[in-house]
């Protein structure tokens, strides 16, 4: 999917690192991956327009970043019929 979208290898790489840690933020994915803040911002912009990222914060700055469907592969689906955290039902 991403590779018939015309991804960078850093797009490439950043989701692959999902796989190992499925929530990021600018500066930790410009650390990871050795790049400029403004290419980290790019490459989760295109994240979150192939919706594979979902910003989680709402805030304009300090924004953080989770990959849903990886979640849910790994610990099931994170949120029940009512709109509540599966993890707090009863």
């Amino acid at each position: 999917m991403l590779l018939d979208n015309g991804a960078s290898l850093n797009v490439v790489r950043a989701a692959e690192g999902l796989f190992s840690t499925p929530y990021t933020s600018a500066a930790r994915l410009a650390e990871g991956l050795g790049v400029t803040a403004p290419t980290a911002r790019s490459v989760i912009s295109f994240l979150v327009d192939q919706q594979i990222l979902e910003e989680t914060t709402g805030r304009k700055r300090g924004r953080f970043y989770s990959a849903p469907a990886i979640f849910e592969a790994v610990y099931g689906p994170t949120i029940d019929g009512d709109d509540e955290p599966a993890l707090f039902t009863l």
